[in-house]
């Protein structure tokens, strides 16, 4: 028997690297660097700072539900949660090239790449759910998480 039950998430980095990778990203008129995008969020694991890998993008998981919806219990369809998280450079500033709207023009590239998107076999289209909140740290980083909803079935 084969399987992976995370094999949504190379899935959504390798659609984030091919929609998003070198793409012109503009905030108001201005050109900003391309977004990078983070292969692992391991990768991130024990760095001191984010800085080095922003702006940037990356894939985690968040919680997920199941259900068993057959009689013998043998189908399982799982709600995967992943979470898109946009990295930034804090810019303590107010207007046009604030954190926010440079972080929301690279979300708002990562939205359109992945809504409706079907990462792999077995799973159905992505559904946005929302945007979380911003985390700020001490480092001059600023995280973004987009949340997304994908159906997961398991046989």
């Amino acid at each position: 028997m084969s399987g992976n039950l995370y094999a949504a998430i190379p899935a959504v980095i390798a659609r984030l690297r091919a929609t998003l990778l070198d793409q012109a990203v503009e905030v108001d008129s201005t050109a900003i660097d391309p977004l990078k995008i983070i292969d692992s969020y391991a990768i991130l694991a024990g760095q001191p700072s984010l800085l080095p890998y922003a702006p940037g993008v990356y894939v985690t998981l968040d919680a997920t539900d199941a259900e068993s919806p057959s009689a013998n219990g043998q189908t399982i369809i799982e709600q995967r949660r992943l979470i898109v998280s946009v990295c930034v450079p804090h810019i303590p500033a107010a207007g046009s090239m604030s954190t926010e709207s440079i972080a929301g023009a690279y979300a708002y590239g990562a939205l359109q790449a992945l809504k409706g998107f079907r990462p792999a076999n077995g799973h159905g289209p992505m559904k946005y759910l929302g945007a979380g909140l911003p985390v700020f740290y001490k480092s001059g980083a600023a995280e973004f998480p987009l949340y997304f909803d994908c159906q997961q079935t398991i046989i």
